[in-house]
């Protein structure tokens, strides 16, 4: 038994406050040319004014988290869940990106070809990162720290269910 577990990672709501802020702008704005006569910018504070919501809802509660556990993870966001089993992850391992002069990295995993869990995205991409999927971000910690998690998690849960299947 996985004595550290459940687990949740969060990310930092502050993060938020940029996001709120500018969306809260262009809705304002978009609003403030509407009263001209600019159906156009009413349309635009209506899309910037859902963004100010989803920024309320990361700031207020729904920030984006996963919950470790000994099944597997959940992934959550102000707008998604996708839970995936351990017996549907193949392994981990970090992608880096590069745009205007900033590396990014992710952890990303790859899944069983037949994993009982469905994932809408996962051809896409495979094609586009070759990775199945990845954790959204880090949750506060490095590429290698979170990656070390993820494949220690996994790896209890292998032993465990290699233990169970010499039981019977």
């Amino acid at each position: 038994m996985n004595r550290e577990v459940p687990i949740i990672l969060s990310s930092s709501r502050l993060k938020w406050i940029p996001y709120l802020i500018l969306s809260g702008v262009f809705t304002a704005g978009g609003l403030m040319l509407a009263m001209e006569g600019d159906v156009i910018a009413l349309g635009c504070s209506v899309v910037f004014a859902i963004f100010t919501l989803i920024g309320l809802l990361g700031l207020f509660g729904m920030s984006s988290r996963v919950f470790i556990d000994e099944d597997g993870f959940l992934i959550q966001s102000p707008l998604m869940k996708h839970r995936f089993l351990w017996s549907d992850i193949e392994g981990f391992g970090i992608r880096e990106t590069h745009s205007y002069g900033q590396t990014m990295r992710f952890v990303c995993f790859m899944l069983v070809p037949e994993p009982e869990i469905r994932f809408r995205g996962r051809g896409l991409m495979k094609r586009v990162a070759g990775w199945d999927a990845s954790l959204p971000e880090l949750y506060g910690r490095s590429a290698e720290e979170l990656l070390e998690l993820m494949e220690r998690q996994h790896a209890i849960y292998l032993r465990t269910r290699e233990k169970d299947s010499k039981k019977n």
